[in-house]
Order: C-alpha cells, then sequence, then structure tokens
C-alpha cells in the first residue's frame, strides 16, 4: 500500500501576482527595473520640465533698478543706537566749549550768539546728517539733537541758552 505524497510543511503557497498586486492580471508582464530617476536609461527631467521644451525666458541683463552695486545692509540698528550715544556725548562737549568761549565774552549779547549758534549748529546738522541715510550719520544726527534737549530739561535750559534768565 502506497501513501500519497505529503505537502511539506510552511505557508501555503500564494499564486503569482502582477506588477499591480492582486487586482492586475496573474503573472502579467513584469516593469523594467527602476533607477534613481525613473525608467532605467532616461535621462532626468530638466529644472523646468520635461526634456526638450524651453526654459522660461532669459531674465533683464544687470541688476535690478535702482540697485547701486553695493549689497543690501543687514540690520543697522545697533550702529543708529551707538552713535546716537556718542551724539549725545559730542553736543555735551560743543556745549561745554561753546559755553566757555560764550561766558569769556561777559556778554549777554555773546551768549545769546553763542545760543543761537550752538542750536543752528545741533539742528543744521543734526538734519542734514540724518538726511543723508546712512546708518551711522542718522544715529550721530539724532544723538546730537536729542543732546541738546537732554541738555535743555536737566539744566533748565541754562546750559543751551533757552532760559531768559541767562540774559539777564
Amino acid at each position: 500500500m502506497t501513501t500519497p505524497p505529503q505537502e511539506p510543511p510552511g505557508p501555503p503557497e500564494e499564486p503569482p501576482q502582477g506588477p499591480r498586486g492582486p487586482s492586475g492580471p496573474p503573472g502579467g508582464p513584469e516593469e523594467p527595473p527602476r533607477g534613481p530617476y525613473g525608467r532605467q536609461g532616461a535621462p532626468p527631467p530638466g529644472p523646468y520640465g520635461p526634456p526638450g521644451q524651453p526654459g522660461p525666458p532669459p531674465g533683464p541683463a544687470g541688476p535690478p533698478p535702482g540697485w547701486e552695486g553695493r549689497p543690501p545692509s543687514g540690520d543697522s540698528t545697533g550702529v543708529i543706537v551707538a552713535l546716537a550715544f556718542v551724539g549725545v556725548l559730542a553736543f555735551i562737549a560743543a556745549n561745554v566749549l561753546m559755553a566757555l568761549l560764550a561766558f569769556s565774552t561777559g556778554s549777554p549779547v555773546g551768549i545769546g550768539v553763542a545760543a543761537v549758534v550752538l542750536a543752528l549748529g545741533t539742528f543744521g546738522g543734526g538734519i542734514l546728517l540724518v538726511r543723508k541715510g546712512e546708518p551711522w550719520s542718522k544715529g550721530l544726527g539724532i544723538g546730537l539733537m536729542a543732546g541738546w534737549a537732554l541738555v535743555s530739561i536737566v539744566s533748565a535750559g541754562f546750559c543751551t541758552g533757552i532760559n531768559p534768565g541767562v540774559y539777564l
């Protein structure tokens, strides 16, 4: 008596499947192996579309309008603030020198002339420096004008010549 052949123990065999999985036709055509860019042997597509099609039109030659040849400056707040402090100190130094000159004349007219020259120099120079547009000049101009205001407030106008008591 012969016994029928027995299958080896293990998972049951699955039917062959096509490249699209169980829904595809069994034993369907195999897809060619893929490379890093898709089908093997095909060149990679260009940056502007499929090969053979023209890219975007060329841009205008040269830098954009208004660009003066220097790279755009980054954040310049630190330069402006630092030079504003320098401007305040520069005004205080100029004020001390002008006060020595004004009091050496000993007349109210000399003090008045010194006050006008100091105010015109401070505000005229400060506005011109701010209008120049560079970060260092903006800071220095703002600092000169802020120094005049600060000294006027702290000294009640005696050191800048806006207090009428100086002229009596």
